[in-house]
Formats: C-alpha cells, structure tokens, sequence
C-alpha cells in the first residue's frame, strides 16, 4: 500500500498540468496516505518537493503539496496520540517481539548485520540438497535486483543539476539509513524486503538515467525478473 500511495504521488507530480493546484495537492495527500503505512515515506518529500518546485517554478506550489498532507497527517498524529500517547509514536514498540529488543528498535548495533545481508550475502547451495537457497534476513540487492543500480549512472550525467542529485541524494540516505538500523530486514523473506521503501527513488534515477533501451539493459531485466521467479518458487514450494 505504501509502494502504491508513494507511485501515486509520483504520477500525480508527473502528469499534472503546470501550475494546476489540484494535482499539488493530490500529490502531498498520496504521500502523506503513503506515511499512514510506512512512516520512513516521509522522506520522500525531499525529492517529490523538488521535483514539484522545479515543474511550477515556485515556492508557492510546496504550500499546496504541504496543504495536501495535513488533513491525514493531523488524523495520524490524533490517532496515534489516542492509542499510543504520542503523534509520533505507530505502535512498534509495543510489538511483543520488538518491546523486548535490548537495543531498540533503531540502533548502529544492527549496522553490521544489516550492511552484510544488504550487499554481501549471495545465494548458497544448502548440503544434500538440489538448489541454490537463500538467507531469512535478506540477500545482495545488487544481485537479486539489479536493474535497480543501472540507475546510479545519473550520479554521473552532467545534464542533471546538482540541487536535483541533492533532492535525490537526502531522500534516499535518510530512507535507507534508517532501514541499516532497524533491527530487522524482514523475516522471513526472499531478497531484500525493505527495499520497497526506495523503489521510487530507484525508478525515477532509473529514468533519468536512459533515453532508450539497450540490450544490456534488457539482459539485466531479464535477469532480474528471472532470479526473483525461483525466489518466489524457492520460498513457496521448495522444501523447507
């Protein structure tokens, strides 16, 4: 739901007419529905205001993409306050698992860990059996989705401006950041769970990256749909 909401606003960016308040507002009310489901969406503003005042122009137009945001960020904050006794506070730390972490929920004792299954763990061949396995706590993304990091070649293109790499550059540190620190990748899992959080990011340096298709690319495509096929088929149907 959070993926939906935060691809929402993007469309809603993108497609709207200039200087069109509506779409505005449109935009920073997905968003902010997107934080109802996973709160680090937040962060996504850096990027989608850039983006909002590079199209209009005008500072004018973050009024109206703040303005769509808090009808559901005041019911958020109400909500939580009534359940949870702060506007800030989702509930987390009440899990029954999570309130007995004696590090937290966020922590740098997680980092290691958390950095060795983001990019160094690969795929194993378990003994006695037939089939390459995965780890629980997550594998290289860079392996089980590498058409994400075709992207990162827009760091490099001098066409892009630098405020622009900035926007970008906030919003993805601070989302994925956090995700380092948190004391779970997901379990259990195929892949890299939380990288849901930064899809959007990936997919919009991804299309500022290339003009057309290559057959690279394609291949990388295909190795990506592929690898995450089994992974489906692994965590479904293969013995435990």
């Amino acid at each position: 739901m959070a993926l939906f909401f935060n691809l929402l606003a993007l469309l809603f960016i993108a497609n709207g007419s200039k200087y069109k308040k509506i779409w505005i507002i449109f935009s920073g009310f997905a968003l902010s529905l997107a934080v109802g489901c996973r709160p680090l969406s937040l962060f996504l503003a850096f990027l989608y205001g850039y983006l909002i005042y590079k199209k209009n122009d005008s500072a004018e137009a973050l009024i109206y993409f703040v303005v769509g945001m808090v009808p559901v960020g005041i019911a958020l904050g109400l909500y939580n306050l009534i359940r949870f006794d702060s506007p800030l506070n989702f509930g987390h730390r009440y899990l029954n698992y999570e309130s007995q972490l004696s590090h937290g929920v966020f922590s740098f004792h997680y980092l290691g860990t958390n950095l060795y299954h983001a990019f160094l763990h690969l795929p194993e061949r378990v003994a006695g059996r037939n089939f390459v396995s995965f780890h629980g706590r997550g594998t290289a993304i860079w392996f089980i989705s590498p058409v994400l990091f075709l992207g990162f070649t827009y760091y490099f293109k001098r066409d892009i401006q630098i405020r622009e790499k900035i926007a970008v550059s906030v919003s993805l540190i601070l989302i994925w950041g956090a995700l380092l620190l948190h004391h779970s990748n997901g379990w259990f899992q195929f892949g890299y769970r939380y990288s849901v959080d930064m899809i959007p990011v990936f997919l919009f340096i991804l299309s500022r990256s290339f003009k057309r298709n290559y057959p690279a690319i394609t291949g990388i495509v295909l190795f990506s749909m592929v690898i995450n096929i089994y992974g489906a088929i692994w965590f479904y149907l293969l013995p435990k």
